[in-house]
């Protein structure tokens, strides 16, 4: 079942390369597609109603919603179809039906008369234009190359790793008032059809976070119900639910944001600021506490859309301006100054890696620099959670899609872990243009902007 889930998420889905295909599969494989593929004819939002699957058997020609017929009086059918499932070992029995225009995926021989006629019309430039396998347009339309880039991108990842990481993306996204991406579209693709399947078994059992299962529970439906699988009673919920009413680590400019993001609801205000947070000093480099330094990202930097050079760059200046700054100026409460570099992805904390040991000359650390009495640390987003230091900056590094960062968790960990000033560095138009989250847009519509 999972090669047939698979196999139909790449050939028929908005989401694979919808091109038209042949492939030789076993008797199980096409029993499989079938079945799933008619439990979706059930569903009113039915994503295959405009595809047609011809299942060529031992015993007969099948098309989907279609009484069994013959293929030599169906040879438009077969021609329209979007693919076509040859039994395994029958092949020969239906070569002469099948049409040209469709790339076949798993050819026995090179030397089959089906290729030899197919490579004839594609000389003469009379098969169909091919739509882009991957991210790649098919190398001169040619139906042989297009079978060979299928096949790499098909094995890229197994079924099983196709749908473990939707899974976590659309659990972390499960707040989002958006919740019909691309990640839930093609999770939902992806899954068997089953109303009880183990996918959603799964999800239920080892996602939710006690915590947030004896809130709400987990999904899973038990004869006995427990805490775990229902969540509290919504009175015993509420006696024992206890919210941060005020926050004693940030100057009221940085908690503004998350304050009325997500700790502000009709029953309640939350992460007030507490009598200690004004952070008085008088550096002066920013206009406010928590500003957004504009690096717009150029075109050739998207390409490698989980680094920016030009945002590492511009963060180590600022450290340098700070550093003049705190050979001066003493720490208030009497400790050393601390500065946090944090990004949501790998490459990007690598490539400043590099930067503060030949800043800091410091060639061997990996996240605790120090530099004329400051400590500098460098982590991802997720790794700095529950840490904090006196000055922040975000790298945001994206300029072509957002990724994982809709997550509105990983969001406010980032903006909330600096005490004095928070700066977020990044492609602000970048930002402010998309339509993956909300949150990310007013964020960046609403921040000082400093060039």
């Amino acid at each position: 079942m999972q090669y047939a889930l698979k196999l139909i998420f790449h050939t028929l889905t908005q989401y694979g390369s919808r091109n038209p295909y042949i492939i030789e599969v076993n008797a199980k494989i096409i029993q499989h597609i079938d079945s799933y593929l008619s439990a979706w004819q059930t569903k009113d939002d039915n994503h295959y109603k405009d595809v047609v699957v011809c299942s060529l058997t031992k015993t007969s020609l099948n098309l989907k919603a279609i009484s069994s017929i013959e293929p030599d009086k169906n040879a438009l059918l077969l021609f329209g179809s979007n693919l076509i499932l040859v039994e395994k070992g029958h092949y020969n029995d239906f070569a002469s039906y099948l049409p040209k225009t469709h790339i076949f995926l798993n050819p026995n021989n090179t030397v089959d008369p089906f290729l030899f006629e197919q490579s004839y019309l594609h000389k003469k430039r009379l098969l169909p234009r091919y739509n882009n396998i991957g991210s790649e347009i098919v190398e001169k339309n040619n139906p042989h190359a297009a079978s060979q880039k299928f096949k790499q991108v098909f094995d890229e990842k197994s079924w099983a790793e196709e749908i473990a990481w939707r899974m976590i993306r659309v659990y972390e996204r499960r707040m989002l008032k958006k919740k019909d991406s691309y990640y839930e579209k093609s999770y939902d693709l992806l899954k068997p059809f089953a109303k009880d399947n183990m996918v959603d078994r799964l999800y239920n059992m080892t996602l939710p976070s006690i915590l947030e299962s004896i809130q709400v529970g987990n999904g899973e439906k038990h004869k006995d119900s427990t805490v775990i699988t229902e969540g509290f009673d919504e009175n015993i919920r509420k006696q024992r639910h206890i919210i941060l009413n005020y926050q004693h680590r940030m100057h009221p400019e940085i908690s503004k944001f998350s304050r009325d993001e997500f700790y502000t609801s009709s029953e309640n205000i939350a992460l007030l600021d507490g009598n200690k947070t004004q952070r008085d000093w008088d550096y002066n480099r920013y206009t406010k506490r928590a500003v957004w330094i504009d690096t717009p990202k150029s075109e050739s930097a998207k390409r490698q859309d989980r680094t920016h050079f030009d945002e590492a760059n511009r963060i180590i200046k600022e450290i340098e301006q700070f550093l003049g700054y705190s050979a001066t100026h003493k720490h208030p409460e009497g400790k050393e100054w601390t500065i946090a570099v944090i990004t949501y992805y790998r490459p990007q904390e690598t490539l400043l890696r590099k930067m503060l040991c030949e800043f800091c000359s410091q060639p061997n650390k990996i996240s605790r620099f120090f530099k004329n009495g400051v400590s500098i640390l460098l982590y991802t987003v997720d790794k700095f959670q529950g840490m904090e230091a006196d000055m922040v900056f975000i790298s945001m590094v994206r300029g072509k899609s957002i990724g994982f960062m809709d997550n509105i968790n990983r969001l406010n960990v980032a903006l909330t872990r600096a005490k004095y000033q928070r700066v977020i560095v990044g492609d602000i138009e970048f930002f402010r243009k998309q339509n993956n989250s909300e949150e990310l847009k007013r964020l960046a519509d609403t921040s000082e902007r400093l060039s």
